[in-house]
């Protein structure tokens, strides 16, 4: 049985009263919600408030909001990681040794160089950040603020980047030391970064061309 369209806005009316931030989550819980109903009026022969009632009884909104960020940032690793796969094979292998020799000569260059280097390190946050405090003013109609399936892979790919040039800020005389290492770390830092900004950016795509979201 279908549902009205009058008893669909007093399920979403419900679902506004439950502080949830994200459009697209309240836009899932309306489909998921509509849906139960629908199917408990048609098996179990119940009214509409009746329906409601065990519906919204049995689904925990801020459980299913909780489930969806963390499915959300999961699938954003998961793409970032096959990203820095790609720089394994065709032209993007070229851009994979630039990075490596990039990061070779930073690392064996005289001090300026290095404090240069280290001071890149530290804006790749920012670099990354640029897409929750600028994208949102530029795409402003797009409410990118309000998407989880945005602000999700933002913070997915923020986070680590951030708390990577902590570790490595902390343990820079160390590398300094063992510049091998260093190598290795500094190239897997730098193309997780671009990797993210590169998720980030067919993100942002995905948004304006209103694909539909998870």
């Amino acid at each position: 049985m279908k549902l009205a369209h009058y008893q669909l806005e007093q399920i979403e009316e419900y679902i506004k009263d439950q502080n949830i931030w994200y459009d697209d989550v309240r836009q899932e819980l309306l489909d998921h919600m509509a849906t139960s109903v629908e199917e408990k009026m048609d098996k179990e022969d119940s009214s509409f408030v009746d329906a409601c009632a065990k519906v919204f009884t049995e689904i925990d909104i801020p459980r299913f909001q909780r489930h969806k960020l963390k499915f959300e940032h999961i699938a954003t690793l998961k793409e970032a990681g096959n990203e820095m796969l790609t720089f394994f094979k065709g032209i993007k292998l070229f851009y994979l040794v630039m990075i490596i020799s990039a990061c070779a000569i930073a690392l064996a260059q005289p001090q300026f160089i290095k404090e240069w280097f280290w001071t890149l390190t530290v804006w790749c946050p920012v670099l990354l950040l640029f897409y929750f405090v600028l994208v949102p003013i530029y795409a402003r109609k797009y409410r990118v603020l309000y998407l989880s399936y945005y602000m999700s892979r933002v913070n997915a790919l923020f986070t680590p980047t951030f708390l990577s040039v902590s570790v490595l800020g902390y343990l820079d005389t160390w590398f300094l030391q063992h510049t091998s290492i260093a190598l290795v770390v500094f190239s897997i830092f730098y193309l997780f970064v671009i990797s993210g900004l590169s998720v980030l950016h067919k993100t942002l795509k995905k948004v304006k061309s209103n694909v539909a979201y998870y």
